[in-house]
């Protein structure tokens, strides 16, 4: 990871446009994290699009967990026994699913093109 160092305008809290501009260059030629400090506080990060893929699967596994653990709850009657989920709460998780899957390809596909871009393809 790459610490950048600050260079803003007098009285801004935010990096000025060439500091942004060497962060981004690093990120596109390093694939290398940045952090953007302001006065010893973090106000921006910038990751390759591998990271943010990574960062998104971990994100769509913890919402699947999550999902799982609601429909375990609401697949028990308020007596403990197991009762069949209606077709509209079928219908939810499904749609969820499909977006994650969707999303989940997507990021991967970017992620793809982004290192053929970079000619480091593995």
């Amino acid at each position: 990871m790459a610490n950048i160092r600050l260079v803003r305008p007098q009285g801004e809290d935010r990096p000025d446009d060439e500091t942004l501009r060497r962060a981004i260059a690093h990120v596109m030629e390093s694939g290398e994290d940045v952090v953007i400090d302001v006065d010893r506080r973090t106000v921006a990060v910038m990751i390759s699009p591998e990271a943010y893929a990574d960062l998104q699967r971990a994100r769509d596994r913890d919402r699947r967990r999550r999902l799982v653990a609601e429909l375990d709850r609401e697949a028990l009657e308020s007596d403990g026994e197991p009762r069949a989920l209606t077709d509209e709460e079928i219908e939810d998780v499904a749609v969820e699913v499909g977006k994650e899957i969707n999303q989940s390809i997507t990021d991967r596909l970017y992620a793809e093109v982004w290192r053929n871009k970079r000619g480091d393809a593995s």
